[in-house]
């Protein structure tokens, strides 16, 4: 499977995957406030024993794991932690005939996985 690194995100932005912004206005997915941010209570994955709040949630993970984030780590959040992820079906021809945005339409989806079984789905009805 090729891989590549995009530290400035391009990628993101050439597909429209927009990052959201921590500040004094609300506009999801574009906007959020931290009060807002505090409130969502998310369990994403369903491995927490109860959903935490949206800026608890990489704390607790991170314990868990026992991993320390390095100063790498740190900066890399401070730029690029309201990014989004997308998923994305092309064709041959390198035309998007399939997409999905995290989060889309709520905060409390940030961090939820598309089952498998709908991304197969959306593969399947694609022309061939």
């Amino acid at each position: 499977m090729p891989l590549a690194a995009d530290p400035e995100a391009g990628t993101h932005r050439a597909y429209g995957v927009s990052a959201f912004q921590i500040g004094d206005r609300s506009e999801w997915p574009y906007h959020v406030t931290l009060e807002e941010m505090g409130r969502a209570r998310l369990n994403p994955t369903g491995e927490l024993p109860a959903p935490l709040s949206a800026l608890e949630i990489a704390a607790e993970l991170n314990r868990r794991d026992g991993f320390q984030p390095t100063e790498v780590d740190q900066q890399i959040a401070a730029v690029h932690g309201g990014q989004r992820s997308g998923l994305f079906l092309l064709d041959r021809e390198g035309i998007v005939r399939w997409a999905h945005f995290e989060a889309k339409d709520r905060i409390t989806d940030v961090g939820k996985a598309l089952p498998e079984a709908e991304i197969l789905a959306a593969a399947r009805s694609l022309p061939r």
